[in-house]
């Protein structure tokens, strides 16, 4: 496929198009299994996510059992205080519910900062890179209709080897 992309002629637009189509379709799929590959690389977000839930999870029901407070109020407590909100209309009145919450303040707002931190560096490799492959498909086109595109389409492919 990629000798046909070097060697088809540029001056015909019908084939011109359908070798464009099927360079893109073929970059899409690339694009695809790098973003696959990324996520599997990436297994502390994952992790992360469900230290995170775990947390949440195990602080709703000791609020709930130990403070007394309802789920909702106990999930609303902890939303609160992990994103530093702090409303202040709920607060621990047992000394093992203000322990513990010290703990998630600390635990919570410093695994937040580092899904926030690490989903921010996904974004910067995978959609970026990605947007950037896309513009440059747009700018290939664009030189297509100009007449110029098989000197970028070269020099792309002998990156690519």
């Amino acid at each position: 496929m990629l000798a046909e992309v070097i060697s088809f002629n540029y001056k015909t637009s019908t084939a011109n198009a359908d070798m464009i189509f099927r360079a893109t379709a073929f970059n899409s799929f690339s694009n695809l299994m790098e973003i696959m590959l990324e996520i599997k690389e990436n297994k502390n977000i994952i992790i992360a996510f469900i230290v995170f839930f775990l947390l949440y999870a195990v602080s709703i029901a000791f609020y709930h059992y130990q403070e007394g407070w309802g789920y909702i109020d106990s999930a609303y407590f902890i939303m609160a205080t992990v994103t530093t909100i702090g409303y202040g209309d709920f607060v621990p009145h047992t000394e093992l519910g203000k322990i513990y919450t010290i703990i998630l303040a600390f635990t919570g707002i410093s695994l937040a900062f580092y899904i926030i931190t690490t989903l921010a560096g996904l974004r910067e490799r995978i959609i970026d890179a990605t947007l950037e492959r896309r513009l440059s498909i747009i700018r290939d086109l664009t030189k297509l209709k100009r007449g110029r595109i098989r000197e970028s389409i070269q020099e792309k492919l002998r990156g690519n080897r």
